[in-house]
């Protein structure tokens, strides 16, 4: 068995056949682009059955799926000596560590890790329907114990990078002309990655952006931090942008405000395939072909009738930063900058100096209905009952304020994309100093207040950036009442209604434990993100 090039976008990611599709803005790779990422070679067809931790034979049916199929150099690692893997998609680019155990120092003395050394990754869930995971890692450090003369067994811990050949290198300078989705796109291309994206329209960006001698990784990230998009004609907006490489190679390019508001997305359970976290169920049933996979609903909970799901929570934490980041970047920035073109200075009712508040976009079916984190609200004392003790009433908002002075900016004239480059009067579109806090101030309202939740077994079926609907705090009483066909809106009071809701999955980590306790030695961590919470209860 050769386990080596990806193909497409996995099937979470798509709604399977004869389907109806609701209202749920996806990420969508785009079919124009190929990949071609090339791999080291991860073949098993000549090598022993590895041996679990009690020297069993494991069949070659479960590589992957029991446990994952790692190869540094020429050593593919045993089930037995593998202690710990855990792959993050919290950054830019996904990262691995690993943590292995042997009882002699041979790994160490004839294999160790050396400069460009590869970490060859093969996973995958208990379904065909759901595309497995085939990355290069590149290892970017390692450490080691050994024992003393009567002992020893060695420790070695790795951790790497995915590898994409040239990415994080610099280069010479390049231009390129268009907008900051079209630019990202082209990199994708040029690097073999795919490119995903879950908004439609362009960006209102058009420009010359320069590469000048840095990473292709650091130049994505300025180009998405400048990233701009106008609501209609006007001059404002709500649109943010993230972008990101995940397990499948896709660069990812992303409105992350499409993913939050009502207007984009039907409030309604979006579905998928059913996996299994049990190990034995696996053991039993080696069948995995997409022909005889179950439909399942994408959703996460604590709902113990999900307990043998990787939809099922068995851990949630919530975080609040609030405070630490109204301090640090204020509620809204006002930016300061001066627009140098000539075309505009020789404008007689046009003022070069630009004074700008930006403001985080929220939901406005929400607004009057939500708490947005902009501080304490406005205390009338009419609005109270007459026992209950009054507060101070500050209006944090002004309170809280950062001022930018944003600098000069050479600013192209409207309608400059439909010209020859030689008829310019600027490089950069005229958003260009404000979009890098306008992005940075509407993303940083999201880690606020955030949820961060452990699922048991391996879960496949929910990608960074999507955007997944959580449950949690039902009683197995108001289970029976749930699966008897109520609604959301008669769902009983002890459902927690204030951590339920749509989050976006801002991260995603999978961790392998073989000596884990539990029902399956993987643990996948979700990291969810939303902007609007619904007011809580009165206690």
């Amino acid at each position: 068995m050769v386990f080596n090039n990806p193909t497409d976008r996995p099937a979470s990611y798509s709604v399977p056949d004869n389907t109806a599709v609701p209202n749920i803005v996806r990420l969508v790779e785009d079919p124009d682009i190929e990949k071609t990422i090339r791999f080291d070679e991860l073949s098993i067809g000549n090598s022993p059955d590895p041996v679990d931790a009690q020297g069993g034979n494991k069949k070659v049916d479960l590589w992957g799926l029991e446990f994952p199929v790692i190869r540094i150099n020429d050593v593919i690692v045993s089930s037995r000596n593998l202690s710990s893997m855990t792959i993050s998609m919290s950054g830019f680019i996904p990262t691995i560590s690993l943590t292995l155990i042997y009882e002699d120092n041979t790994f160490i003395v004839k294999n160790p890790p050396k400069d460009g050394d590869m970490i060859s990754l093969y996973l995958r869930a208990s379904t065909d329907a759901i595309q497995y995971i085939r990355a290069d890692f590149i290892i970017t450090s390692s450490s080691s114990r050994t024992g003393n003369t009567a002992d020893m067994s060695s420790t070695i811990y790795l951790n790497g990078k995915m590898y994409i050949h040239g990415f994080d290198s610099t280069r010479d300078t390049i231009g390129y002309t268009g907008t900051s989705k079209e630019v990202v796109r082209k990199i994708a291309s040029a690097y073999g990655l795919g490119f995903s994206f879950n908004d439609y329209d362009n960006t209102n960006d058009f420009q010359n952006w320069i590469q000048c001698r840095e990473s292709a990784e650091n130049f994505i990230n300025d180009v998405v931090s400048h990233a701009w998009k106008n609501n209609d004609d006007s001059q404002t907006c709500t649109a943010f942008y993230k972008a990101w490489v995940d397990l499948y190679y896709d660069l990812c390019f992303v409105n992350v405000n499409k993913f939050l508001t009502s207007e984009e997305n039907d409030e309604t359970i979006d579905i998928t395939f059913a996996t299994n976290v049990i190990d034995m169920y696996r053991a039993i049933d080696l069948d995995t072909s997409a022909d005889r996979s179950m439909m399942a609903v994408k959703f996460l909970t604590n709902m113990q009738n999900m307990r043998n799901t990787p939809f099922y929570i068995k851990n949630w934490t919530p975080v609040t930063a609030s405070g630490i980041i109204s301090f640090g970047i204020g509620y809204d920035t006002v930016t300061y900058n001066y627009l140098h073109n000539q075309n505009l200075i020789n404008s007689s009712d046009y003022d070069c100096f630009v004074t700008s508040r930006v403001t985080p976009t929220f939901d406005q079916n929400k607004v009057n209905s939500s708490i947005l984190q902009r501080g304490r609200a406005t205390y009338d004392k009419s609005q109270n009952p007459d026992d209950e003790l009054a507060r101070v009433n500050y209006n944090f908002v002004d309170t809280y304020v950062r001022e930018e002075w944003t600098g000069v900016q050479y600013t192209m004239s409207d309608d400059d994309n439909t010209k020859e480059p030689s008829e310019w009067a600027g490089n950069v579109h005229k958003n260009y100093n404000i979009a890098p806090y306008h992005n940075s101030q509407n993303s940083l309202e999201l880690n606020k207040v955030y949820l961060i939740v452990e699922c048991e077994g391996l879960n496949l079926q929910i990608m960074k950036g999507e955007r997944i609907p959580v449950i949690i705090g039902p009683t197995s009483s108001v289970e029976k009442e749930l699966m008897g066909g109520l609604t959301e809106n008669d769902l009983p009071s002890d459902l927690d209604r204030y951590y339920s809701g749509f989050y976006v999955v801002d991260s995603v980590e999978y961790s392998y434990r073989p000596d884990y306790n539990g029902l399956s030695p993987y643990t996948t961590k979700f990291v969810l993100k939303r902007r609007e919470w619904p007011t809580p209860e009165q206690i």
